[in-house]
């Protein structure tokens, strides 16, 4: 058998690129609560998690938790954010919206020189966090490559992110509402965006009628809460703040942020 070959074939099981996938929730019984961009801030995602569910119980209901994608990179845990995120039973389990840093993961470990770029996107901060440390000046051969990626990165991991859909549509307070990571193009139907346009934000509209846009990927000082958008990534990274928000019936969209300067 080839060194890395059982790694590679997990990628051969899906094709590179899905067609975008927009899950609809119907209408939420459940508070939502949106998650804005991690970034590998562990210690931040658990303190926000810890305050939703104390925050749900008062309401007295069970939370349903949407994170809107780039868990990874740039910060300093995304393997120790991974494994929070998988190790819980699926009934508990947050869900997460496929974002542009997933899929540039994606891309490096299915072809890692062909999509080296990703390392400078923060993508040497994941691969530390799996105690995986590579050279910014020398790429490794490739078959060597593999296998230490093999070796660091856990097989579950990878089936989870490739698991992840690009949205979802649900409906609070007879309001809808479609959460992605970067956006929605108006030009085009909500279940045929591109991965262009949600996951990077390309051609993607300030307003989309008969919608509220919910997203991360754009770095805000303060969330941005109107009718038809929502932004809620407060750049955890560097910042230090993770927002976090909240959709429940009977009750406007407000905003909780944890850690950081205090809004």
């Amino acid at each position: 058998m080839i060194a890395g070959l059982g790694f590679l074939d997990r990628f051969r099981r899906k094709p590179a690129h899905d067609s975008v996938r927009i899950v609809d929730l119907g209408r939420m019984e459940q508070p939502v609560y949106a998650i804005g961009d991690v970034h590998g801030c562990r210690a931040l995602l658990a303190l926000a998690l810890d305050a939703i569910r104390q925050d749900a119980d008062v309401l007295g209901k069970a939370p349903k938790i949407i994170l809107l994608g780039d868990v990874i990179d740039r910060g300093e845990d995304s393997a120790g954010v991974l494994d929070d995120l998988t190790r819980v039973s699926r009934e508990k389990m947050p869900t997460v919206v496929l974002g542009n840093h997933e899929r540039m993961m994606l891309s490096f470990l299915r072809d890692p020189l062909k999509a080296w770029d990703w390392l400078q996107q923060g993508g040497f901060e994941t691969l530390r966090s799996y105690g995986l440390v590579l050279s910014p000046t020398e790429k490794p051969n490739a078959r060597r490559l593999m296998q230490m990626l093999q070796a660091h990165i856990p097989d579950h991991h990878i089936d989870w992110l490739q698991g992840l859909a690009h949205g979802y549509r649900l409906q609070v307070n007879a309001k809808t509402y479609v959460l992605t990571h970067a956006g929605l193009d108006a030009a085009r139907p909500v279940e045929a965006q591109s991965e262009a346009a949600v996951l990077w934000g390309h051609n993607v509209s300030p307003e989309y009628p008969g919608l509220c846009m919910v997203q991360g990927h754009i770095v805000v000082d303060r969330p941005l809460l109107s009718d038809c958008l929502i932004r809620i990534d407060t750049g955890a990274h560097v910042s230090g703040r993770l927002s976090v928000l909240r959709l429940s019936d009977g009750r406007p969209p407000s905003v909780m942020s944890f850690g950081g300067k205090t809004l």
